[in-house]
């Protein structure tokens, strides 16, 4: 029981960002192919700030339910924390993931919650070894692909790029940059 509790989310039931880097890492080593989902809720804080905290762990909770349902057996849907979800997808290749995550988001868009209407998630999708062999480096990439899914305009899945794209994250950093500054409304030179 001890064990159980060390690896899940007390909100959700899902494995914990720790367990699920742990058997990620443990897949790894095994050296199988296999993807990776990260998703995040759109406009999380606004749910909280206009209906409550209540209302925000329901959206957590819907979404984990969402997971659930939509997961294979040797899957691993994770909390990660805040509104931040990822699901390991053994065996699944860089297409089966681009399907698996849009059938995730489809399911979350259509779903209508008590009070908050419906709600929307941002998803980026990393696999190995297509993307990385290293399980770091994989989630930062897979990372950046839901970041940029959250920049290009929310509620869509967007595949991670490889290695050799560089010239495309450093547009991305830039743009999530301006982002930052003009949310903060910092003046920006000509």
């Amino acid at each position: 029981a001890y064990q159980k509790l060390a690896e899940e989310d007390w909100l959700t039931g899902l494995y914990n960002g720790r367990a699920m880097e742990e058997k990620a890492g443990e897949y790894l080593k095994r050296n199988r192919a296999g993807s990776m989902i990260l998703m995040d809720i759109d406009q999380f804080k606004k749910i909280n700030d206009t209906y409550g905290h209540f209302f925000g762990d329901l959206a957590i909770r819907t979404i984990a339910d969402i997971l659930k349902k939509n997961a294979r057996s040797i899957d691993v849907p994770a909390r990660l924390g805040g509104e931040e979800f990822s699901v390991l997808l053994p065996g699944v290749d860089s297409s089966g993931a681009m399907i698996a995550a849009e059938r995730i988001r489809a399911a979350i868009e259509a779903q209508e919650l008590d009070t908050i209407g419906h709600i929307t998630a941002s998803v980026g999708v990393g696999t190995f070894p297509e993307h990385s062999i290293k399980l770091d480096e994989l989630l930062d990439m897979t990372d950046q692909a839901m970041y940029k899914s959250k920049i290009n305009g929310r509620n869509r899945v967007t595949m991670a790029k490889s290695a050799d794209d560089e010239a495309e994250w450093h547009e991305v950093a830039f743009g999530a940059f301006m982002d930052i500054l003009t949310k903060q409304k910092v003046p920006i030179p000509n």
